[in-house]
């Protein structure tokens, strides 16, 4: 789906509001330290990466989303934070994001991972992004799988096989809280070299 243009602008008030329960879900599971620099892939329009911000008072708050638009919504809903230097936007895919190797304390991708394919390249560039032993949690929606190919359990295995083919560790898979039960969960651990 394009999120660009007009139809990005349209969408972006509904998903700020029908992301934001599993946005916040995504943020407990994570806990992230008030120190901590973390990585929003897909941040959409930045309801997750503002609430994440918030929590990170020494800490900064790092997006990451290809729409031009979601870009623009974001911008404005974190104006504040921006300017403060708690949170900096990337216009990229989170294939290849603009940031040094171990840059990063943890990540979170809510309603995303359906979007960042091939899996295994995704997981690579992860894996190149977080510090050993910080943390991946990610929601996703239960209807993706299908468009894929594939049934719940089969998605969340292959998730799972790219993030273990890259050197995560601890890699969990099941079904959160968020959409009544029915949105896909997987975590994994960054290992240490």
């Amino acid at each position: 789906m394009d999120f660009d243009g007009l139809a990005g602008k349209l969408v972006a008030p509904f998903m700020a509001r029908m992301n934001a329960v599993a946005e916040r879900e995504a943020l407990a599971r994570l806990s992230p330290k008030t120190t901590d620099r973390v990585l929003v892939l897909g941040f959409g329009p930045g309801v997750g990466l503002k609430a994440l911000a918030e929590q990170l008072l020494q800490g900064q708050a790092v997006g990451v989303d290809p729409s031009k638009a979601m870009h623009n919504v974001a911008s404005r809903r974190c104006s504040a934070l921006i300017e403060s230097g708690r949170v900096l936007l990337h216009q990229s895919s989170g294939l290849a994001v603009p940031e040094p190797a171990g840059s990063f304390d943890g990540a979170i991708a809510v309603h995303t991972l359906q979007f960042c394919t091939p899996h295994d390249a995704f997981a690579r560039e992860l894996a190149r992004l977080l510090k050993p032993g910080s943390r991946f949690v990610s929601i996703t929606h239960g209807w993706a799988p299908p468009k894929h190919g594939m049934d719940a359990g089969q998605w969340m295995t292959h998730v799972a096989a790219a993030l273990s083919h890259q050197g995560f560790s601890n890699v969990e898979t099941g079904f959160a809280n968020a959409e009544k039960g029915k949105a896909l969960l997987v975590c994994a651990t960054r290992s240490t070299p």
